[in-house]
């Protein structure tokens, strides 16, 4: 994934643009996930979609690994897993993320508590 991609969504002049870009950003290439770690355990929970969330050893933010059932919401895990790399996790703030990208506001309340739970889980895999 570049750079651009995701500078082109938050430049996007409209959300139809936006969530198309979103759309192309959720694809395999952008974000790699194992098939055999599609598994219970990895789910998150509280997604409205099914999302799953690997931490591979040695436990850094380069290797998390994050998929859904959800082309929207692969787009989403493709901006915050880049936005966890670029900031780290300390730094990172999840309204801030989404205000970045021009999301906050285009988003359902059910959608922003499933990401917030994927940042919830991602600290809590970091720090175990």
């Amino acid at each position: 994934m570049q750079a651009s991609q995701l500078h082109a969504v938050a430049q996007a002049t409209s959300w139809e643009n936006r969530y198309r870009l979103l759309m192309k950003l959720g694809t395999t290439d952008n974000l790699p996930f194992d098939e055999q770690d599609k598994q219970d355990h990895n789910l998150v929970a509280g997604c409205e979609s099914s999302v799953w969330l690997t931490v591979k050893p040695p436990h850094l933010i380069a290797n998390i690994r994050a998929t859904s059932d959800s082309k929207i919401v692969r787009g989403l895990l493709v901006i915050i897993l880049y936005e966890l790399n670029q900031i780290g996790i300390d730094q990172f703030n999840l309204s801030d993320c989404l205000s970045k990208y021009k999301l906050a506001n285009h988003l359902s309340e059910s959608r922003t508590n499933g990401l917030s739970q994927v940042f919830q889980q991602i600290k809590a895999n970091l720090a175990s």
